[in-house]
C-alpha cells in the first residue's frame, strides 16, 4: 500500500511537471507531494498503476482548464437582434426584501420604473432615451421610520446596435455604458446575441469589472420564452456576485432575475404591473 502511495506521488508530480507552465495550483501540488523514500522496485502491477495514475491525473488536469480565460472570449459579438423599444411604454420591477446588513440587521428592497421617454440624436446615431427611476426602501425596526430614497438615471440605448451610452462616468461628454447598463439589469447589447451555448465575457474598462456569460438554455416564464443566462461579475480576480437573468427571446430584456453574494444571501427581482 505504501509503494503505491509513493507510485501515485510520483506520477502526480510528473504530470505537474508537464502542466506547470500554465497551472500554477498542479505547481503547488507537486512540491507538496513529497518523493519516495525508496528506489520503486518495478513490476507488471506497479507500470500499469502508474499508467492508470498519469491518465486519471491527466483528466483531472484536462478538467481543471475549462474554465480558463480563453473559454470566454471578449471580442465582438455577433448580434442576431435589435432593440424592440416604443416610445412611452414602461417596464416595472420589485425586488423582494433582503438583509441589507447582518450587524445590525437592516433591510432593503426596491421598485423600478424605465421609461422609453424619446429617440434622440447623439453624435450622428439615433438613441432611445431612457428614464430610470429607482426607489429604495431601507428598513430597520419598527420604531424607526422607513428610509426612501429616489435615484433617476438617462441611459441612451443605440436604436440599431443597443450600445448604451451616458454622462456617468463623465459629465461633460457621452461615453460607453454598456457595464452600467449590465449592473442595472434591465437591458443591455450583449442580450441582442444571445443563442444557446453562448459563452463570452464582457470587459468593462470603467469599474474593472469582468462579466462572465453563459447561456444555460431556454426557459419559460409567464408564458415568455426566455434565454436562462448566467453573469458572473468578478472583480480584482474575485467573483463579486453570480445572477442568473431570465431574458425574453423576444423583446431581450430581463424578465426575471436571481442573484447569489458570497454572503449566501439570494436576492429575488421580478417584472411587475406598472402602476
Amino acid at each position: 500500500m505504501h509503494m503505491r502511495i509513493q507510485l501515485v506521488g510520483t506520477a502526480f508530480r510528473g504530470l505537474c511537471f508537464v502542466f506547470r507552465e500554465s497551472s500554477p495550483s498542479l505547481l503547488i501540488a507537486s512540491i507538496v507531494i513529497p518523493k519516495p523514500r525508496m528506489p520503486l522496485r518495478i513490476t507488471k502491477r506497479t507500470r500499469a498503476g502508474a499508467i492508470l495514475a498519469l491518465v486519471l491525473l491527466l483528466i483531472i488536469g484536462l478538467a481543471s482548464y475549462s474554465l480558463r480565460d480563453e473559454d470566454y472570449p471578449s471580442g465582438t459579438l455577433p448580434l442576431n437582434a435589435t432593440p424592440q423599444f416604443d416610445v412611452g411604454e414602461e417596464f416595472c420591477y420589485k425586488t423582494d426584501s433582503y438583509l441589507l446588513s447582518n450587524v445590525e440587521a437592516i433591510y432593503e428592497w426596491r421598485e423600478e420604473v424605465f421609461t422609453v421617454n424619446r429617440t434622440m440624436q447623439i453624435d450622428e446615431r439615433e438613441y432611445y432615451e431612457i428614464v430610470y427611476d429607482l426607489i429604495i426602501h431601507v428598513w430597520e425596526s419598527d420604531a424607526i421610520p422607513e428610509t426612501v430614497i429616489n435615484i433617476t438615471h438617462l441611459l441612451y440605448i443605440d436604436v440599431e446596435n443597443g450600445t448604451c451610452v451616458g454622462k456617468t462616468v463623465d459629465p461633460s461628454r457621452y461615453s460607453n455604458e454598456d457595464g452600467l447598463a449590465t449592473d442595472i439589469g434591465f437591458f443591455a447589447y450583449w442580450m441582442l446575441g444571445l443563442e444557446e451555448g453562448l459563452r463570452w465575457q464582457m470587459i468593462d474598462e470603467a469599474s474593472s469589472k469582468v462579466h462572465r456569460i453563459d447561456v444555460l438554455g431556454m426557459d419559460e416564464v409567464d408564458e415568455v420564452q426566455c434565454f436562462k443566462v448566467r453573469v458572473k461579475e468578478i472583480l480584482h480576480g474575485r467573483v463579486n456576485r453570480v445572477r442568473q437573468f431570465w431574458i425574453a427571446a423576444d423583446k431581450r430584456i430581463v424578465i426575471k432575475e436571481e442573484t447569489d453574494f458570497p454572503s449566501g444571501e439570494t436576492v429575488y427581482r421580478d417584472a411587475a404591473s406598472c402602476p
